[in-house]
């Protein structure tokens, strides 16, 4: 009820801003009903550094920029959605732009059209380069536990888009070592390469991806091959406590084949057809522990089939969710259904159904406000029962209050059905929780409010980061029964003070957060006194 009272008051009171300018689009749609054609695309690819601003043309800077190779040509084409010779779109140069700031190599990009005759126009496709090469650095001290990680990535490898990493660290649950290397754009293609090694104090895991995605609205089939083989130890935890742990001996391979008739009426609605295998094997490890529990061994091998609609809704923004970074915000709806069946006769030990729906939607004006929400729900349907259900709800509420601030106010909730032992409902840093232990309290559902002020600074350190700050509280329920039978009913709240880092030069997929929390209760799993972590973020 508060929530929605909230959210009436601001939708009310607070002020406006300007709009961006939506010249350049118009002009490009004019130019499509006029039906003219693109005789030339010239790629200009700049450095990261802009050595005519004063301000960079630093020494360090112009080292910089020489040391960088810059994405090669053949990149940046293998991405174009559009051709030489044909008409001019103004969606497929709109969604262009979008494909091409999902690189973390590419700060961002901007399409123009110079017009050459009365029927056609050359196009200048200009993109400006991140620098790839940096630390992977990560620290969290929470409820006593200290996890940390170590390691070196490049992400746009000798210019051609691969990203290649190495890195050491420890999650509370294990170490591991990793290496890995992947390509968006295998080869100058849309296919998508990864394979990755990860070698642990528990076990060790291996990955090998061979995507052929759909790749813009209107792509027309989709391929792929994704196998993962996993084995580790993994913890069971009750109020708080690792009360067990068991080893997880995975292997997960789906191949797949899709297609579309593309972009119709503003909708992109597509059906997949495959075969997935879904094996886990468990084996109680912990010595000594107060239970001896482990997971029931699941053989789930099946075909299925998928449908999924999205809708071509799409707008530019910036200081929303990011700082000084482009922001292409979706304002649209997309939901999937996936339906597969499993039995003795696929190469299951059991027999039944799977599935998983998910409906998501987001409205509003970035000048002014954004809400969007989510629901899903998925499990198994055996001998007429649900097993494994989850349904989940997720909503956010963002304010502008101006170009530099905002209030964001999240909420999201689980519950479960019969779930499987090793999917427990978690409440605490496990899920993402501030001020808390890893895995505080278990049940069978869980609810979580969020409320947030974010602003944004006009300081610019060395001309390489944006810098920002968030007041936080965080409050949280989970109840129901955890593996033991004890019957869990348990608040949990924080509040803090977080520092907010967006490099303008590097990777801009990540934000670096710097959070202060303090836990405003006490009890089992929660340490009192401030607890700080430093993490990457997609955004706020």
């Amino acid at each position: 009820l508060w929530f929605a009272v909230a959210l009436g008051l601001t939708i009310v009171v607070a002020p406006p801003i300007a709009r961006a300018d939506e010249a350049r689009n118009k002009r490009f749609e004019q130019l499509e009903a006029e039906g003219v054609r693109i005789r030339n695309i010239t790629i200009v690819r700049q450095k990261i550094f802009d050595l005519a601003n004063p301000d960079e043309d630093k020494w360090l800077y112009r080292a910089a920029n020489r040391v960088h190779v810059v994405t090669q040509e053949f990149v940046v084409r293998a991405q174009l959605l559009f051709k030489e010779g044909e008409v001019l779109s103004a969606q497929s140069i709109e969604e262009t732009e979008r494909v091409l700031r999902r690189n973390s190599y590419i700060f961002d990009v901007l399409i123009d059209a110079d017009r050459v005759s009365e029927n056609e126009v050359d196009i200048t496709v200009e993109t400006k380069d991140n620098w790839t090469l940096f630390p992977q650095l990560g620290f969290s001290q929470q409820g006593g536990q200290t996890e940390y990680l170590l390691g070196v990535q490049e992400g746009n490898l000798l210019g051609t888009g691969g990203e290649l990493a190495f890195s050491i660290e420890d999650d509370g649950d294990r170490e591991s070592t990793l290496l890995r290397y992947g390509n968006r754009n295998f080869r100058g293609t849309w296919w998508r390469f990864e394979a990755g090694f990860r070698d642990s104090d528990d076990g060790d895991a291996q990955r090998l991806r061979l995507i052929r995605p759909f790749f813009s609205l209107d792509s027309r089939w989709t391929a792929g091959l994704d196998a993962t083989a996993i084995e580790q130890e993994e913890p069971l935890f009750s109020r708080g406590d690792e009360v067990a742990e068991y080893l997880r001996d995975q292997t997960d391979v789906t191949l797949w084949y899709g297609w579309s008739d593309g972009l119709v009426d503003n909708w992109s609605r597509r059906w997949m057809v495959g075969f997935a295998i879904q094996d886990n094997r468990f084996e109680s490890v912990f010595e000594p522990g107060p239970l001896v529990v482990t997971p029931e061994n699941r053989e789930l091998r099946y075909p299925f089939i998928r449908y999924e609609a999205i809708e071509d809704r799409f707008v530019r923004a910036t200081n929303l969710t990011r700082i000084a970074v482009t922001e292409d915000l979706f304002l649209g709806t997309r939901y999937s259904a996936t339906f597969g069946w499993f039995g003795a006769s696929t190469g299951s030990n059991r027999d039944g159904a799977i599935f998983d729906i998910d409906y998501s939607s987001s409205l509003g004006d970035p000048a002014r406000y954004i809400f969007n929400w989510r629901a899903g729900a998925d499990g198994r349907i055996e001998g007429g029962d649900l097993q494994n259900g989850r349904f989940e709800f997720q909503a956010g509420y963002l304010r502008r209050q101006s170009e530099r601030s905002s209030w964001f106010i999240g909420v999201e909730s689980t519950v479960a059905h019969e779930a499987d032992l090793d999917r427990p409902v978690q409440l605490g840093g496990l899920t993402g929780r501030r001020g808390c232990d890893r895995a505080v309290a278990n049940g069978d559902a869980r609810a979580v409010l969020s409320v947030e002020q974010r602003v944004i600074t006009d300081w610019y350190p060395f001309n390489l980061f944006r810098v920002g700050g968030a007041a936080f509280v965080d409050v949280g329920r989970v109840w129901g029964d955890d593996i033991t039978g004890f019957s869990e009913d348990r608040y949990l709240s924080n509040i803090g003070l977080g520092l907010r880092l967006m490099s303008t030069k590097a990777s801009s997929n990540r934000m670096l957060h710097i959070d202060f929390a303090y836990p405003l209760q006490s009890g089992i799993g929660i340490d009192q006194g401030l607890q700080i972590s430093v993490q990457g973020r997609r955004g706020f």
